[in-house]
Order: structure tokens, then C-alpha cells, then sequence
């Protein structure tokens, strides 16, 4: 009986094993150089939208071998490996990857690779079915928007014309969910301002799903009921990309970030309102302390900063932490 149990025992701890061993995990792979990249700064069209290139040459941006794309073979050296790519950043050269432990020492061992960072366990989110929820119906949604718009100016612009037409907005958030179909937001699909869209999170082309932050924020950028609520910039084109992840919190989703702001200036961005920020994580190794707020250390903070050295306004909220321990704005 003791050797049975003996036998169970050890098969039950190596099925944990594989279970633990094998489990995928979401790692950034960071690439040495772009060395061989079949891009140039020469040819810029190749990766940037005229749009962008246009923002660039109003204000004597340059592009840059920043710009330039991750070389494809060493992303392709990468897949080889067995571990599933999700997406690269040329800002940051490197790629996001799913792979098990032992597809993540083989990745590392590649010569073209300078390092390969645990960002978030498991799989990227599944799921994401389309929701429905976004209501706009208070009764005091008239004296709301009177208000909202007179504290920031905005009834001064609207009373000038000034209105977002012409003005690409990207907008970072959790998700959109109910968007599609509320009837304050039926002018811009009407009118096809929405020109492009993604949800890095669950990584599929369905916005109109997740935490409806998102849509909440979105309504008071653009939402417009006539007599009843009005938006800030109701009659600019937008780019609605889901970065945030509700259910967890990992560095996961900085990167997100930075995928969604190379795409907003790729695509020709003008603006990036974000209502996110990022301090603590679910694993307590990838927290920051108030001392990483140096622009410098953070993830977002350094893609925000790489965003704005590309003509792009970058808007972000300050965080509501002022009765948190800690008390003080989160990145970026």
C-alpha cells in the first residue's frame, strides 16, 4: 500500500509539475538591434499612414530608426521556438509573446535577443462577447453637459465652430460596451468617423466589450443627444483601442499601451485621451514606488513620452489617489 501510494503521490506531483512547467506565459522579448530590417527611414510610407507622416512635417519631426519596425526574422527566429506572438513595438523593439517556461529559455538563448521579461501570467484574456450596456437618460444630462462645458471652455469653442472636425482622437481604455448601439454615438457610425479600432486585451477586433469606463469616457468626448447632452469634440474621428484588462492588473497591459499608441500614430493620431494609470500589480515584483515616477522608469510613461516626440497630444488622467497610501499621481 505504501508503494501504491508512493506511485500516486509522485504522479500527481508530476502532472502539478507539467501543469506548472508547461503553463503559457506572456513575456516581452526585447531584440538587440534592427539590424537587416527591410524597412527604411527613407521610405517611411511603408509603415506610417500619410496622415502621420503629415503630422510629422507640420511640426520638423524626423522619422527615426525608432520608428522603423521590429526586423521580421528575428521575430520569425522567435516563432520557431513553438512560443505564439502577439504583438511587436518598434519603440521599444521587442514582441510580446505566449510561451511555456522552457520555449522562454530557448527564446532567450537566441542570439538577437537582449532580454525576455515575465509581464503577465497566463494567456491573453478570451471571451469578450459584444455587450450592450451604455445608457445616456438623466433627466439632468441638459444641466450636466451645461455644466462640464462651461468649467472646461468648451461651450466658448462650440459657440466658435471649434467642434473636432478635422482631428484624428485616439482613446485608451478598458472597452467600449454599448457604444455601437446607443443613438448618442449613431452619428459617427452614420458618418464612418470610428476608422479604426482594436482590443489588445483580448486580442480581437470586438471593442464593444469589457468594463464600460470606457464607453463613459468615450460618451463625454463624443457622445451628443441633441437638447440633452453634448460632447466635447462631437465632430472629430476616433480610434477606440481596448488596453485594459479589468479583471487583473499586470505590466501586461503598459505594453498594451504602447501597441495602441504605435498603432494611434501609425494610423495618424492627432490626440491620445487615456483615463488609465498604473502603479501596483497583482504580482507585487512589478510594482512602482513613487520614486520610478521620473518619466524614465515606467513602461507607459517612456511610450507617452516616445507618443508626444511624435507630434501626438497625449492627455492622461492624474488618478484618483489622493486618500490612497499612495496619495500621489500614477504613471504616466
Amino acid at each position: 500500500m505504501v508503494g501504491n501510494r508512493f506511485i500516486l503521490c509522485s504522479v500527481a506531483w508530476l502532472l502539478l509539475a507539467g501543469n506548472l512547467f508547461g503553463q503559457d506565459n506572456r513575456y516581452m522579448v526585447s531584440f538587440k538591434d534592427k539590424i537587416g530590417t527591410p524597412y527604411t527611414i527613407e521610405q517611411p510610407q511603408q509603415f506610417l499612414s500619410k496622415k502621420s507622416l503629415d503630422r510629422r512635417s507640420k511640426q520638423n519631426i524626423l522619422v527615426t530608426d525608432q520608428d522603423l519596425p521590429v526586423n521580421p526574422s528575428y521575430i520569425a527566429m522567435v516563432k520557431a521556438t513553438g512560443a505564439k506572438i502577439r504583438y511587436p513595438t518598434k519603440w521599444f523593439n521587442a514582441v510580446l509573446i505566449e510561451a511555456t517556461s522552457a520555449q522562454k529559455n530557448v527564446v532567450a538563448s537566441l542570439p538577437n535577443v537582449l532580454s525576455v521579461e515575465l509581464v503577465a501570467p497566463g494567456k491573453t484574456g478570451t471571451g469578450g462577447r459584444i455587450r450592450s450596456k451604455s445608457k445616456m437618460e438623466s433627466s439632468d444630462a441638459l444641466e450636466a453637459t451645461q455644466n462640464q462645458n462651461s468649467i472646461s471652455g468648451l461651450d466658448e469653442m462650440h459657440n466658435d465652430g471649434l467642434t473636432g472636425e478635422g482631428i484624428t482622437i485616439a482613446v485608451f481604455d478598458t472597452g467600449f460596451p454599448g457604444v455601437n448601439t446607443n443613438p448618442a454615438f449613431a452619428d459617427i457610425f452614420k458618418e464612418g468617423r470610428i476608422v479604426d479600432s482594436y482590443n489588445f486585451s483580448y486580442g480581437q477586433l470586438n471593442v464593444f466589450t469589457g468594463h464600460d469606463h470606457g464607453a463613459r469616457v468615450f460618451s463625454i468626448i463624443a457622445g451628443n443627444l441633441p437638447s440633452t447632452f453634448t460632447g466635447g469634440v462631437i465632430d472629430a474621428r476616433y480610434l477606440l483601442y481596448a488596453t485594459e484588462f479589468d479583471p487583473t492588473e499586470y505590466r501586461v497591459e503598459e505594453y498594451n499601451w504602447t501597441f495602441a499608441a504605435e498603432r494611434a500614430d501609425s494610423v495618424g493620431a492627432d490626440i491620445i485621451s487615456s483615463s488609465l494609470g498604473y502603479t501596483e500589480f497583482d504580482d507585487p515584483a512589478m510594482d512602482y514606488s513613487t520614486q520610478n515616477l521620473d518619466g524614465k522608469t515606467t513602461v507607459i510613461s517612456r511610450a507617452a513620452e516616445f507618443a508626444f516626440d511624435r507630434g501626438i497630444v497625449v492627455v492622461v488622467s492624474a488618478g484618483n489617489f489622493g486618500n490612497d497610501p499612495w496619495h500621489f499621481i500614477g504613471a504616466p
